[in-house]
């Protein structure tokens, strides 16, 4: 439809709603007229490009154009035998290194306790050889002492030549037995010191479980990250909308990156329009309005004044005259209110009418 007739249809239009609304109610104070500003653009709407997050063979094609969807449903399925092959390949390396890590915990636990035992045992025996050598050395101090006394009766005449060499035969006797507790403690303290040593067994051990558990932690990574690719062949809608194109079919090849659907919330659907410099200031946001499609002219579609530009511009150059063009317009943006039945979709030309109060001389 011209530039020029449309906007002499649309004033036709508003002048018959007037007067049919004044015929319908005539006790309505005719001190306040609504008018409408018109003007027309094309049904706007953010879209969402969905796109592969892994590669895979598309297998599966749910969805076709055109078609409403929910969010959460599923519009195609991808597969990769390459990648299946190696989940279920650090599937069985993660179980081997988990039976691995299984059993180096257990011969640590009973290093740990063996070694702790051999420690206290061997503690133990250096207490009783240290025991026997004090007692030892005790028994030679009595031993020597008593060969002393002996040996000064002897000289006196007051012992006999036995009673001596069995006194010194004492000493030498207790004597020998220090040097057996000392052998005996210092046999007990090396094998103290080679227990301990157990202790650098556990360490080195601990040390090989540390690197089983590291190694298990990234085969289990590496599971987690196949798994989250494997998630991802299933291509699932971000929202509730309609796909507006498909980009991929069945058998395709796809790679990361790559477009699958471009999608649109057909219910948030917008109608960008230009208004002259010289009606700009009889708008506010949210004021009401009225949207028109030309596939529809049975249909008005309720709306709000969204937004409003704050520069001015020249008209597009898609206006049909360059009388128009070089006017100074603003940009408005209204949203529509009810597109329950998606019937406005992005492209379409469209025409508004906004709603304005104008005081005007009573009828």
């Amino acid at each position: 439809m011209p530039w020029t007739k449309r906007i002499l249809y649309l004033s036709v239009v508003v002048l018959a709603i007037v007067l049919i609304f004044f015929t319908i109610n005539p006790n309505t104070k005719r001190d306040v007229v609504y008018e409408t500003i018109s003007a027309s653009g094309r049904i706007e709407g953010r879209t969402t490009e969905l796109t592969a997050n892994s590669p895979g063979k598309v297998i599966e094609l749910r969805r076709d154009e055109g078609e409403s969807v929910r969010q959460g449903e599923t519009l195609a399925i991808l597969n990769d035998a390459a990648i299946r092959a190696k989940l279920d390949m650090a599937a069985q390396q993660l179980a081997a290194l988990e039976k691995q890590l299984q059993a180096a915990n257990t011969y640590l636990e009973i290093l740990t306790d063996q070694v702790d035992l051999e420690i206290k045992q061997a503690k133990a025996s250096v207490n009783v050889a240290e025991a026997k050598l004090q007692t030892a050395r005790a028994a030679f101090t009595v031993a020597e002492k008593e060969s002393q006394r002996v040996k000064k009766l002897e000289q006196q005449q007051y012992a006999s030549e036995q009673m001596k060499d069995t006194a010194i035969l004492q000493t030498e006797v207790r004597e020998s037995s220090i040097r057996e507790a000392e052998a005996a403690v210092l046999q007990t303290q090396a094998q103290l010191a080679l227990a301990k040593l157990g202790r650098k067994r556990i360490d080195a051990k601990r040390a090989e479980r540390d690197a089983l558990s590291m190694q298990s932690a990234q085969a289990e990574s590496s599971m987690r990250e196949l798994k989250a690719l494997i998630d991802d062949w299933n291509i699932q809608s971000p929202l509730n909308g309609t796909i507006l194109t498909r980009s991929i079919e069945l058998g395709e090849q796809v790679r990361p990156g790559m477009p699958l659907f471009t999608l649109m919330d057909l219910q948030r659907v917008t109608l960008k329009v230009f208004i002259p410099e010289t009606q700009i200031g009889q708008l506010t946001l949210n004021q009401e309005a009225e949207v028109l499609i030309d596939a529809y002219p049975d249909r008005r579609f309720p709306a709000r004044v969204k937004q409003i530009a704050q520069q001015a511009e020249f008209t597009p150059k898609n206006v049909e005259t360059r009388e128009e063009r070089v006017k100074l317009v603003f940009a408005v943006e209204l949203a529509i209110l009810d597109n329950k039945d998606n019937l406005l979709k992005p492209g379409m030309p469209a025409d508004a009418l906004i709603v304005v109060q104008a005081p005007v001389n009573p009828l």
